[in-house]
């Protein structure tokens, strides 16, 4: 008898660069970075798609399907995403002098659509969060009939990840029963993330592995899994609300304690916290 066939087992997974956001302030660079968005321009014509004429922040330029870019006196801008981000942001990065902007992705086909895959990992967070402090933000957008959303982190941190229903928000066949991973990483973060990809010689393990890391991190079991590459990227965590409280206690409070108890204060030093010795002993 054959066996039946898991409804959630992965057939397959492809990662990339999904967005790239950059500048370039150098005059060989700003001409050279205009030179690939406008070779760009002349093949997306050639395929039939129509540009249209874009400005802001100061730029002007113009902007079709997957790319856009604008010239103001100090830069050029040229911005990538989707297919045309996967296919061309190695060729940009080097001429590039800022990067505001990069995101990775792995999409994984299932064998078949799994609707809950973003809600189970929120649920499982939530009944973490019932025995643990969880200081990261977590947000479930929610379809009844699809297309959930799972974002980690806020819009204006320096990183943020979805996993979202790839299949529900595409429409595409080609993205049939696929869910989508994906970090945005933004400012000084963007530019470390294209350095190390720049530098890999395998640009899809480089980008499953950061991928993968980032989730796991954040409590989110991808169901892809990796080989690890060896440059995982260690992000700095920023300290909590408690551990910057307990510091200033530390350097601030403790030397004027311990010279109250050396002066046989120390029941007036309790007193004046609002401790008692219960407390000092763990409630017992």
């Amino acid at each position: 008898m054959a066996n039946k066939q898991q409804p959630n087992r992965l057939i397959e997974d492809y990662a990339g660069v999904d967005w790239l956001t950059g500048t370039a302030n150098i005059s060989k660079s700003r001409e050279t970075v205009t030179r690939l968005a406008h070779s760009l321009l002349e093949d997306g014509i050639a395929e039939g798609l129509k540009p249209r004429v874009w400005s802001s922040y100061g730029y002007t330029g113009w902007m079709m399907p997957g790319i856009r870019w604008g010239r103001r006196d100090q830069d050029d801008l040229i911005s990538l995403s989707g297919e045309t981000a996967a296919s061309e942001w190695e060729l940009f990065v080097p001429f590039l002098t800022n990067i505001s902007r990069i995101d990775l992705q792995v999409t994984c086909k299932m064998a078949e659509h799994d609707i809950a895959l973003a809600s189970r990992a929120y649920e499982a967070i939530r009944a973490i969060a019932l025995d643990l402090p969880i200081i990261r933000s977590y947000t479930m957008i929610t379809n009844l009939l699809g297309g959930d959303t799972l974002y980690i982190g806020k819009r204006s941190s320096i990183h943020m990840g979805r996993l979202y229903d790839k299949s529900f928000q595409s429409r595409d066949r080609q993205f049939a029963n696929c869910w989508r991973y994906e970090v945005e990483y933004k400012g000084a973060m963007a530019w470390k993330v294209a350095t190390i990809l720049a530098g890999t010689p395998d640009v899809y393990a480089e980008v499953k592995s950061l991928v993968h890391d980032w989730f796991s991190q954040r409590l989110v079991k991808p169901v892809f899994h990796v080989i690890s590459t060896g440059n995982v990227m260690q992000i700095k965590r920023r300290k909590t609300a408690d551990e910057k409280a307990l510091e200033w206690l530390y350097a601030q409070v403790r030397p004027t304690v311990e010279r109250l108890i050396q002066r046989g204060k120390l029941e007036g030093t309790i007193s004046a916290l609002g401790l008692s010795y219960k407390d000092l002993k763990g409630g017992s």
